[in-house]
C-alpha cells in the first residue's frame, strides 16, 4: 500500500508520519519511507532556500522529474514492504505551482509524466492561517512558507485536488487541527479501510 501524506505547509505532516512510522513498528509491519523533494530536485530547492528564482514552469518541470525518477524505487518498495509512505508528491507539485501556473495548466503538465498511482493520499486539512503559525514557530520559513497569501492559494488548490480524488485510488481529507494524537487516531481509521 503507497500512502502519500499531502498538505499545506505546517499542517502538521512530519509529525504524522513519524507517529505513523512509529505505529507500523509496534504492529510490526515494513514500511518504506520517500520524501519530496529530494535532493535530486536541485533547482527546485535552491529556489525554495532563495538561492535563486526559477520560473514556475522550470520548478514545476523539477519536482516533476524528481518525483518521476523515483517512480523505480517506489514500485519496488511497495512490492517489498508492507506499507510505502510518501512526504509529498505530485499533487503538492500541482497545488502550489497552479498558483502561477494557473490550476488547469499545472494538471496538464502533471499528466505528462509516468506516476504511481497512490493507494490513499491523506490531505492534512489546516487553515493556513493555523498551518502559518505553527510553521513560523518551528523555523526560519522558506520562500512558499512565508507567504500567507500563497499558502491560501495552494490550500484552495489542494480541495480542488481532493474533491475530485485526482491522481489516486482515494483521497481522505483529515482535519489537523487538532492534537497530534487525534489526528493520529483518524489516519489509522482510514489506513484501515484499505
Amino acid at each position: 500500500m503507497i500512502i502519500v501524506f499531502e498538505g499545506i505547509d505546517g499542517s502538521g505532516k512530519d509529525t504524522q508520519i513519524g507517529m505513523l512510522a512509529e505505529y507500523l513498528e509496534l504492529h510490526g509491519k515494513t514500511f518504506a519511507r520517500f520524501k519530496f523533494p529530494s535532493e535530486k530536485a536541485r533547482l527546485a530547492l535552491s529556489h525554495l532556500n532563495g538561492a535563486s528564482a526559477v520560473e514556475p514552469r522550470d520548478l514545476f518541470m523539477d519536482f516533476a522529474r524528481d518525483i518521476e525518477s523515483s517512480t523505480p524505487q517506489l514500485l519496488e518498495a511497495a512490492k517489498t514492504h508492507d506499507v510505502v509512505i510518501v512526504d509529498r508528491y505530485i499533487f503538492s507539485t500541482i497545488a502550489y505551482q497552479g498558483v502561477p501556473l494557473g490550476f488547469d495548466a499545472a494538471l496538464s503538465l502533471a499528466s505528462k509524466f509516468r506516476l504511481v498511482k497512490p493507494n490513499l493520499v491523506l490531505f492534512l486539512e489546516i487553515s493556513p492561517e493555523k498551518a502559518f503559525a505553527r510553521k513560523n514557530a518551528q523555523k526560519t520559513p522558506d520562500r512558499f512558507e512565508s507567504d500567507l497569501g500563497f499558502q491560501k492559494q495552494v490550500a484552495k488548490n489542494y480541495g480542488k485536488l481532493a474533491g475530485k480524488c485526482h491522481g489516486a485510488v482515494r483521497w481522505a481529507a483529515i482535519g489537523a487541527s487538532e492534537s497530534p494524537l487525534a489526528v493520529h487516531r483518524k489516519i489509522i481509521k482510514e489506513m484501515v479501510q484499505e
